[in-house]
């Protein structure tokens, strides 16, 4: 019993500071899953597999899920197996890869997003949607982004975190708007075959 009270209070105050997080840095939604931040990237130069090259200053979309739909995930599924619940997850992203494709094609209309970006731990799921996927290198930054994510799974999924935590390895995830429509709207796309 006590272990369930401080699993709730964990959940509650984890969901708190992610609202706060959304709040402060303005995101915007796409859909109840995925949310999104412009700004211009100010990295190295970085040239993709279909050729599009960003550099500094250029604009970007940087992705974040919207947490309060994961715990709303937990709830529906806590019962199940946690493959189930990587099922409702892989689902929910799939529709949202389909509407970030529908809103970037009013977002270009205004500003050329060159990239969309996020950082993440499931490095396949997102080669499956098309994404570019690199580990962060090694540093301050991976560490830290790796105990959140534990964090994260223990907060929202339990009953994955003995099996996630050892893979927990984060990676910067790169997608072009080119590769978002041939992975929406391609023939053989991924997305385009789940969602149909």
């Amino acid at each position: 019993m006590f272990r369930l009270y401080a699993w709730r209070l964990l959940n509650t105050c984890y969901l708190c500071y992610d609202r706060a997080y959304r709040r402060w840095h303005k995101l915007e939604p796409v859909d109840d899953f995925l949310q999104v931040k412009k700004q211009l990237y100010q990295g190295e130069p970085q040239v993709f597999r279909d050729g599009t090259q960003v550099t500094a200053g250029d604009a970007i979309l940087v992705l974040h899920f919207n947490n309060d739909f994961m715990a709303q995930l937990h709830d529906r599924t806590k019962q199940t197996s946690s493959r189930r619940v990587a099922w409702f997850f892989g689902k929910a992203l799939i529709s949202s890869m389909a509407r970030l494709h529908e809103s970037l094609q009013v977002q270009c209309a205004q500003q050329e997003i060159k990239a969309i970006t996020g950082v993440t731990w499931f490095k396949t799921h997102g080669d499956k949607v098309g994404f570019e996927s690199h580990p962060l290198p090694e540093g301050w930054r991976r560490w830290l982004l790796h105990w959140h994510f534990r964090l994260l799974l223990l907060a929202l999924f339990p009953q994955l975190q003995a099996h996630q935590n050892r893979q927990l390895i984060p990676h910067r995830f790169w997608l072009t708007p080119a590769q978002l429509r041939d992975t929406v709207e391609g023939k053989s796309s991924y997305v385009a075959q789940r969602l149909s």
